[in-house]
């Protein structure tokens, strides 16, 4: 009997510390690619794109071109651009939350996102990062997390590349 309990946690425990490193690594990659996507948006509009950061909540967003506090709507899901990356126990902003949205990535916590000293991310016309006031911003990156695992999403701000530490 303890062959067995021992075996299986000698198998569960390996998988368990695995699925948290695939989730983590997703969710990195998915932050990434919205990235991308919204640096990429700025590009072909040639207009300033932002996506906003809320570590308190857990969640990000793209916001919508005619108001800034609601998310803009996928172009083929038709759902709102809002990704949340845990669920916050019910303590969602009503206004963003027009549509339930179920975790996508529920073990991760979304601990930072320093964009010179704000939240929200913007791109200009050209793909560049830069700030509320169109200057060129000094930091990009954004820290996720399962237990003591992290990861750090950053953008370099001279060229807009997108990287995962």
């Amino acid at each position: 009997m303890v062959f067995i309990a021992g075996l299986i946690a000698a198998v569960a425990i390996p998988l368990a510390a695995s699925h948290s490193g695939f989730e983590l690594e997703g969710a990195a990659r998915r932050i990434m690619a919205d990235i991308r996507y919204v640096q990429s948006q700025a590009m072909n509009k040639r207009a300033p794109q932002a996506l906003v950061f809320d570590p308190d909540n857990g969640f990000y967003y793209c916001p919508s071109d005619a108001d800034f506090d609601v998310p803009a709507t996928e172009q083929i899901s038709k759902k709102p651009y809002l990704i949340l990356l845990r669920d916050n126990n019910g303590q969602k902003d009503q206004a963003l939350w027009a549509q339930p949205h179920a975790a996508e990535f529920p073990a991760v916590e979304l601990r930072s996102a320093d964009f010179g000293g704000a939240g929200t991310l913007y791109f200009d016309e050209l793909g560049f990062p830069v700030d509320v006031a169109d200057a060129a911003l000094s930091l990009a990156t954004i820290g996720i997390r399962i237990g003591q695992s992290s990861r750090t999403i950053t953008v370099d701000v001279s060229s807009g590349q997108v990287t995962i530490n």
